[in-house]
């Protein structure tokens, strides 16, 4: 038996006897406050993020996923303390629940053990994985049951990375980044390393089907049908819960990657893009292919954003548009907004958060 299941259920035995000797009120209360402590970690994640940004060496996508923590665990024992007097100051001091509140109380407690060893179980898992990865030993695979325990975290860890991102492809996919963030640095760091995702797009084919934004000449490309089936490719791909059928996904992959192209080339001539990618130690990690110095700038998570946030219209999977090359710059297959607008301005919050926009902060 693993050793995280058998650590899972010794928390759930554990919360079980404790509600089973306090009550069902006791025990719903906790529960209350493990909701709203979520509810904390989902409202408040942004601000706090920017006070860790200031005042510790977590930086970028990490301080979101430790001020997540951090608001969840503070505001759930929290809440857990107000609800405990109020029961305690409306129902009184009480020797002992009836049998049918102990009964309550401890099929309550399971219930919240439940999600407190799963907490537990992830929280050490990805920690544990980092600092490995940091190190730079191998991280083991994890057994059966610790997967299952992060593949459940993944939609907590959603609600928490949209604060970071308003693109909901981008928060996706770092949840599942955070989730499990070793087994991912790992196929990023693979796939770096061996050149393949470097030649895909020095490939002459490629840059002309992405230059002209056809989708449909990069999906028949043969660098990118051999980057498609690269191991570390696909398990990154998964990460952005894309269409199940084989050949919608590629259809949606090769849309995604042709917009993400169109969104970098449109924002080239934004100073504080080139201040970012020319940035050596960016420079030198992308090469590299170290993801967790990567995870832990906050110039990275500005940059994923100024990129997303770019307007470049839609862009479209057409099978008849054989032709990757260029109308006069122009391109049927997407839909180009009206007015776009080079200047980005920066500027920093009260609270230490970075924000950009395409118009002047108001004082």
């Amino acid at each position: 038996m693993e050793l995280s299941l058998i650590i899972f259920l010794g928390i759930v035995a554990v919360s079980a006897y404790r509600g089973y000797r306090s009550g069902t009120p006791a025990i719903v209360g906790r529960l209350f406050s493990v909701a709203l402590g979520y509810a904390a970690a989902i409202l408040f994640t942004d601000s706090v993020a920017g006070l860790i940004q200031q005042s510790t060496p977590i930086k970028g996508l990490l301080s979101f996923f430790a001020a997540g923590t951090l608001l969840f665990v503070i505001a759930s024992l929290v809440f857990s303390s107000i609800f405990k007097l109020a029961i305690s100051g409306i129902l009184g001091k009480q020797a002992s629940p009836s049998q049918a509140s102990a009964i309550g109380g401890g099929m309550l407690g399971a219930t919240l053990g439940c999600f407190i060893g799963i907490l537990a179980i992830w929280f050490f898992t990805t920690f544990h994985s980092l600092l490995l990865v940091k190190a730079g030993n191998e991280v083991k695979e994890p057994g059966a049951f610790q997967q299952k325990v992060l593949q459940i975290s993944e939609g907590a860890m959603e609600g928490i990375a949209e604060q970071g991102f308003a693109d909901s492809d981008l928060a996706t996919g770092t949840a599942k980044l955070l989730s499990n963030p070793a087994k991912n640095i790992k196929h990023y760091t693979s796939l770096a390393k061996n050149g393949e995702l470097k030649r895909f797009f020095q490939n002459p084919q490629v840059r002309n089907a992405l230059d002209s934004r056809n989708a449909a000449a990069l999906l028949n490309n043969s660098a990118f049908k051999s980057l498609a089936t690269n191991k570390d490719f696909k398990a990154l791909v998964d990460m952005l819960n894309l269409d199940a059928d084989p050949i919608k996904r590629d259809q949606l992959l090769t849309t995604k990657v042709t917009k993400m192209w169109a969104q970098i080339n449109r924002v080239q001539d934004n100073p504080r893009f080139q201040q970012i990618t020319s940035d050596p130690f960016i420079r030198r990690s992308l090469q590299s292919g170290s993801l967790l110095d990567l995870l832990n700038n906050q110039d990275i998570a500005e940059l994923i954003n100024i990129i997303s946030s770019t307007d470049v219209g839609e862009i479209k999977y057409d099978p008849n548009m054989t032709s990757s090359k260029q109308d006069d710059g122009l391109n049927p297959n997407v839909e180009e907004p009206e007015v776009k607008s080079q200047q980005v301005y920066r500027w920093v919050d009260e609270k230490g958060k970075v924000h950009y926009s395409d118009r002047k902060k108001e004082n």
